[in-house]
């Protein structure tokens, strides 16, 4: 239950209404308005492969497939390299 405004009867939540009644509530959450204020770089997989100097033998090797094309036509490549540039962006652009 919201709590009563000192100077009148009316509840906080509904003096926040009457002086902003467009903005009260942020359109698609917070969570939406941060990502578009952050800049966040867009990066591929072919970005940060080049940037670590990593081919896909060497991925299939770190992931222990039997060789490069079982990685290449693997299910769980796609997991495994959204998995790869999700920690690349966590460990080089660490305030993200």
């Amino acid at each position: 239950m919201p709590k009563k405004d000192l100077h009148t009867s009316n509840s906080l939540a509904e003096n926040l209404r009457k002086q902003y009644p467009n903005n009260l509530k942020l359109e698609g959450g917070f969570n939406e308005q941060l990502d578009k204020a952050i800049e966040k770089p867009e990066l591929t997989i072919k970005d940060v492969k080049k940037a670590l100097k990593i081919k896909d033998a060497d991925i299939a090797e770190m992931f222990d497939f039997k060789n490069v094309m079982a990685y290449r036509n693997s299910s769980a490549k796609a997991r495994i390299e959204k998995g790869i540039i999700q920690l690349y962006i966590k460990i080089c652009y660490p305030q993200i």
